[in-house]
């Protein structure tokens, strides 16, 4: 069994199929979760990021994921880096979670959602990470008011630039993040 394991990445294969969400609850030393650039489909709402209470690093961006956002996000105490990028099919919102239920979230840097079908408003305790410096929230169907100051970030993103040749911001944070994890 591995219920040792700490860091799973099957990044950039061929995997299909659906996100063994069991099998991932079963592992509790968890701090590093990559499955990103995969044909993975099925819905990940069903994953509770609470009964993972040592990761990290959530990356499954660039499949075919379905349905809302995982479960237990915003009690996710260690995790720094939450990705779902590029899954087409994910929908909903971000919540309406209150500022009182975001403090397991106090470490998180990075929230990159782009690419999806998600709509709604972008609810206040997005702008009240305490350590987020990376933000993209482009190419969903978000509405809303913004804050007054966005200071605290290194980089924000809400649509796609059309210079392809850009470095953001983002990609610096993630090579930062990987070096401190």
């Amino acid at each position: 069994m591995l219920i040792n394991l700490q860091e799973l990445s099957l990044l950039t294969n061929s995997l299909e199929g659906i996100v063994p969400v069991e099998a991932l609850h079963n592992l509790t030393n968890l701090q590093i979760l990559r499955l990103s650039q995969n044909n993975l489909t099925g819905k990940i709402e069903s994953l509770d990021l609470s009964k993972l209470p040592n990761l990290q690093r959530f990356s499954i961006y660039g499949n075919a994921l379905e349905g809302g956002l995982p479960a237990g996000l915003t009690e996710s105490k260690a995790l720094v880096l939450f990705d779902v990028q590029r899954n087409k099919y994910l929908t909903g919102s971000l919540g309406n979670t209150t500022t009182a239920d975001i403090t397991g979230l106090s470490n998180l840097r990075v929230l990159s959602v782009s690419y999806n079908q998600l709509s709604g408003d972008i609810p206040g305790w997005v702008w009240k990470l305490p350590s987020l410096q990376a933000l993209d929230l482009s190419n969903n169907r978000f509405s809303g008011r913004f804050p007054a100051s966005l200071t605290h970030l290194s980089y924000f993103k809400l649509n796609e630039t059309t210079n392809s040749n850009q470095t953001t911001l983002y990609e610096d944070v993630a090579v930062t993040l990987k070096n401190t994890i």
